[in-house]
């Protein structure tokens, strides 16, 4: 009797249960769909419709896609002044970047600066062009590296090859000599473009091999040897 009763109270428990579900779908199904601007409330509830839950596309793409390469990993700028008084500054460009061969890049000076000349350059030819984009100084300093490029480095751990150039500008804010010291104001907006490089067709490390790690650097005209091993770099 007792093994009946307990089969009997599961089976009607069982099929109460599917009754309340069937029941809870049925009701949930006949709830009709919310109307344009329509809110569903407790006494008039509503579905709101599968489209109206995902915010439509914009169509425009993202900033970070188009925004101009400027330096980035690829690229290290360093900006000095050689004679404060004359004018005269050098920057140089390091290739720290670990797809390969920097061919070609502008530097685009700060709004209020005006590059007057480039003096000389090293590791490729330079020369001034109008610079298109406001708020940028004009003209900027476009160069190009020499043979293959401003060449990568043998480890993004390091710093590969690099292009100086030395040029005259002048500044709404040039450097102020008191008499003691000279106070600078530094170029604020400057940044390098990097316009063309050539992917190198090998793995460049993000770290040295421990071998080389612990090798002693080469001395000047010194040859590494099985020997007398020694790192070049």
């Amino acid at each position: 009797m007792g093994t009946r009763w307990q089969a009997f109270v599961t089976l009607s428990v069982g099929v109460a249960l599917v009754v309340v579900a069937l029941s809870s779908s049925a009701a949930y199904a006949a709830i009709p769909l919310c109307k344009a601007g329509q809110k569903s409330t407790k006494a008039k509830p509503c579905k709101q419709p599968s489209s109206s839950r995902v915010a439509p596309s914009s169509g425009v793409p993202d900033p970070g896609n188009v925004a101009p390469r400027r330096d980035d990993s690829d690229a290290v700028t360093i900006l000095r002044t050689l004679d404060a008084s004359a004018g005269k500054y050098q920057i140089e460009v390091e290739n720290t970047s670990g797809i390969g061969y920097i061919n070609s890049f502008n530097w685009v000076p700060p709004a209020d600066w005006t590059i007057k000349e480039i003096t000389s350059t090293e590791g490729g030819h330079c020369s001034l062009a109008p610079n298109s984009v406001p708020g940028g100084g004009d003209p900027l300093i476009a160069c190009v590296g020499g043979s293959k490029g401003i060449a990568p480095p043998k480890c993004t751990c390091l710093k590969g090859g690099r292009l100086l150039v030395n040029f005259t500008a002048t500044s709404a804010h040039p450097p102020v000599f008191n008499g003691k010291y000279w106070t600078y104001y530094g170029a604020v907006g400057a940044y390098t473009k990097i316009t063309g490089m050539t992917p190198v067709p090998y793995h460049i490390p993000s770290v040295l091999p421990r071998a080389l790690v612990d090798l002693p650097l080469c001395k000047k005209g010194q040859k590494s040897t099985k020997a007398h091993p020694c790192a070049t770099v």
